[in-house]
């Protein structure tokens, strides 16, 4: 919780451009990814299956197996992250920054966002 909030306060020096950082934003890339290796460390040495795989999808994917988190969490957080990733690279390809319109995500960042509050605010 303080590495991200110590990210998030270097990022806000960089300016205030429009949009949504697909990435960087809180309930962004960043903190999908923050979530699944906090409950890596958290759980692996009572379930070292979570920790075999490399992505973060089949991570998601064995913690709800392992029953660590509930299927709809993981498959909300990996459609999230799927969709995130998609737009990062459709943003690259097209030599654009990170950010895009909030309302082409919906509700995606801020329920997230939400996962985070429940996860750091509950543990």
């Amino acid at each position: 919780s303080d590495m991200r909030a110590r990210m998030s306060a270097a990022r806000s020096t960089r300016g205030t451009e429009p949009g949504f950082d697909v990435k960087h934003d809180r309930g962004g890339i960043v903190d999908i990814e923050f979530m699944v290796q906090y409950w890596v460390l958290r759980w692996a040495h009572a379930h070292p299956d979570i920790a075999e795989p490399t992505d973060n999808i089949r991570i998601l994917e064995a913690l709800a197996e392992a029953g660590l988190i509930s299927a709809e969490r993981a498959e909300l957080l990996s459609r999230s992250y799927r969709r995130f990733l998609s737009v990062e690279q459709r943003l690259k390809l097209m030599e654009r920054g990170a950010r895009v319109p909030a309302a082409e995500l919906g509700d995606l960042p801020q329920t997230v966002l939400e996962i985070w509050n429940e996860t750091f605010e509950t543990e």
